[in-house]
């Protein structure tokens, strides 16, 4: 666009020199609409911010004609010259980000009567923020360094207290992964289409003189006294607690399910609940019945999320069918807890070979449901069901987790629950019964959640269970969902 045309679309608007420094983002986009003059509308944006801050509040201007000096201030300030960029030495507040716009001064008005911000609020939020970080030289959003965007979601978290910095920026060194994340992290990435590699170097701290403490004779003895026994409850139990600061660390050490087992056969045994029971209250005295007695609550909860999230119809179908008073509690119940896959989608992706070629492919919310849930319609199925999951999981190179068993005609009809770690099945009365002894297993075991539904556990261990440990992965939808729930 040249300078005549610019100065024709100013007078149209009526847009005199004087009134020229009160325009904003907003006016702009009025004069200047449409995605085929963002560039122009951030390159003219800078200007007026670099021409306010030489001339404005040192000096007054007084009232000119439109036709002596705006034309003259178009001129004075080439359109296609290369202007500084306010990114290149100290990134603006988001306080005078969100005033300086009017939709920004909209949301900090909703927000006074709202007290929250919701999905449709926080997308306003980002795209006001973003719009600051235009490039002029390269025609791309600049993606600010990583203290400062830490800086502008503690700032956001600041103008909006309800707000967790999480959904906003978690750095790659707490997100324990590759890249950082967080909604404003992916906003500045997707608009570039491009994907930042980073190295992510963490490591496990032990304590070496405690772990020499414990492999005292004494520990090793009474562990090789459990190992022959026959499985005398009242004599185990008194073992079971002598070794347990041993065995915590011993299981550490293995860092796989069938040497545990192995180490460790009480585990295996039918009183293996029990003793799974023993140790997660020894590790988390205040946390050993939170979903037993929570779960009520949870389940209404639930329910009324879900009612406003799942946007898929046989998603939705299903969900449905918790309102039918023909299914069953533990049906219900299973079906909340599947759905939480479909609201806390899978971001994994694996690999594997099809004709000889590697492919990288999306984990789907099927995957993550049965990654932790299997339905079977009859108990002799169990075998078949667990030589499929051996076959796919040595397709896709992965581990077998420990994962739950449903068993009725549909899953709308459950009649039994069974645990299965490490080809060791454990039978429960309840699915809540069955799904907390598969929490736990993972909790005592030292295992990792199964990657395509590592958001669902860490939903069970954040929201039900109140455990945070220096090994959890932080997941900006997580956050997001966490902060739903609460409100």
């Amino acid at each position: 666009m040249n300078i005549e045309a610019a100065y024709d679309k100013f007078y149209a608007s009526g847009i005199t020199f004087d009134r020229l420094k009160y325009i904003n983002c907003d006016d702009l986009a009025l004069v200047f609409p449409g995605n085929e003059n963002i560039g122009y509308r951030a390159e003219l944006r800078e200007k007026i911010r670099l021409w306010k801050h030489n001339n404005f509040p040192e000096e007054s201007v007084s009232t000119l004609s439109m036709n002596s000096n705006i034309k003259n201030w178009i001129e004075n300030q080439p359109l296609d010259s290369p202007a500084t960029n306010s990114t290149s030495s100290e990134v603006t507040s988001v306080i005078d980000m969100v005033k300086n716009s009017k939709s920004g001064q909209s949301l900090l008005s909703l927000y006074k009567t709202k007290q929250k911000l919701d999905a449709g609020d926080r997308k306003r939020l980002l795209n006001i923020i973003v719009e600051n970080f235009f490039d002029l030289n390269s025609k791309k959003y600049k993606i600010p360094r990583p203290h400062e965007m830490n800086k502008l979601a503690e700032e956001i978290v600041a103008i909006f207290p309800t707000e967790n910095k999480e959904i906003y920026y978690i750095s790659r060194k707490d997100a324990r992964k590759t890249n950082a994340s967080g909604n404003l992290y992916n906003r500045f990435n997707n608009l570039n289409r491009k994907r930042i590699r980073l190295d992510s170097n963490t490591s496990e701290e032990q304590n070496a003189s405690e772990r020499e403490t414990l492999c005292s004779t004494n520990y090793i003895s009474f562990k090789n006294k459990m190992y022959f026994m026959s499985g005398d409850e009242s004599d185990a139990i008194n073992l079971w607690s002598e070794t347990y600061k041993y065995r915590v660390n011993h299981i550490r050490d293995l860092k796989d399910l069938t040497s545990i087992l192995e180490e460790w056969p009480f585990y295996k045994q039918a009183t293996g609940p029990k003793f799974l029971d023993f140790d997660f209250q020894k590790m988390y005295p205040d946390e050993n019945f939170h979903l037993i007695n929570n779960w009520t609550d949870m389940r209404n909860q639930l329910g009324q999320l879900y009612k406003d999230l799942l946007r898929d119809k046989q998603y939705v179908d299903l969900f449905g069918s918790v309102s039918n008073e023909c299914v069953n509690d533990n049906s219900k119940d299973c079906i909340l807890i599947m759905l939480l896959n479909a609201v806390l989608k899978p971001t994994s992706r694996y690999v594997a070979e099809i004709d000889g070629k590697r492919v990288t492919s999306k984990t789907t919310i099927r995957d993550a449901m049965d990654s932790c849930i299997v339905h079977i319609t009859n108990i002799n199925d169990l075998e078949f069901t667990y030589a499929e999951k051996v076959k796919k999981s040595m397709h896709r190179k992965e581990k077998i987790q420990p994962y739950l068993i449903v068993v009725g005609s549909d899953i709308k009809s459950l009649t039994e629950f069974y645990v299965n770690y490490g080809g060791t099945l454990q039978k429960f009365h309840s699915f809540i019964a069955a799904l907390d002894i598969c929490f736990k297993v993972f909790h005592v075991l030292n295992l990792e959640y199964p990657r395509e539904s590592s958001l669902m556990w860490y939903f069970l261990q954040k929201q039900i269970y109140k455990i945070t440990t220096v090994y959890d992965i932080k997941s900006s939808a997580l956050c997001e969902f966490l902060t739903l729930f609460k409100s």
